[in-house]
């Protein structure tokens, strides 16, 4: 079960995005939130597994509240012009290792090295998405995480604002499933299931 925070200064939002998660039988919303100030002490009260944050909110907007709970927990958060690499350490856990290696696809960070890594490091335990996005970055990392036995989704051309990289991961031919941006959480729960 994927235990959810939903934060958002409108009941309407919070309705609408809570009724659409728990539509889902893998997704549990444990708590909502007003705003920041909000959602930083629901955070420490419940420990989701995932939140979901409005930029916008008063007395603390989502990017402080933001901060303030990867204080208390982790987050994985590309640096500017460092890509992000997930390896296994010695222990037998993983390691995140930010570097400067020259730009892929013209970027840094890529999504591709991202994705090759966590694919090559979690194996079949990896599900990738690309839901919006210019240029190709990201196929490929999707097709690495198919040859380790992962699974991949990409949302629909109709639901991406942008659907360069959604679009260059289906006609390489490495995609699990696509599906409206509002379908997504649905079919990661069959996915999983």
């Amino acid at each position: 079960m994927i235990r959810t925070l939903v934060v958002d200064d409108s009941k309407f939002m919070r309705t609408l995005i809570s009724d659409m998660l728990v539509s889902d039988s893998h997704i549990d919303v444990i708590a909502t939130a007003k705003d920041g100030m909000d959602a930083v002490a629901q955070a420490r009260l419940h420990h989701p597994d995932v939140i979901t944050l409005d930029v916008e909110m008063p007395r603390m907007d989502g990017l402080e509240a933001l901060k303030a709970i990867i204080e208390d927990g982790q987050a994985l958060i590309a640096p500017g012009d460092y890509h992000i690499v997930v390896r296994r350490a010695e222990n037998g856990g993983r390691v995140v290792d930010p570097n400067q290696d020259p730009p892929v696809h013209a970027v840094r960070p890529a999504a591709d090295i991202m994705l090759q890594s966590v694919a090559a490091s979690y194996g079949s335990r990896t599900l990738g998405m690309i839901l919006t996005g210019m240029g190709s970055d990201g196929a490929c990392g999707m097709e690495a995480i198919r040859e380790h036995g992962g699974k991949t989704i990409v949302s629909d051309e109709e639901t991406s604002l942008i659907f360069g990289m959604p679009k260059a991961a289906i006609d390489l031919g490495c995609v699990d499933r696509i599906a409206p941006l509002h379908k997504i959480p649905e079919e990661i729960g069959s996915m999983l299931g």
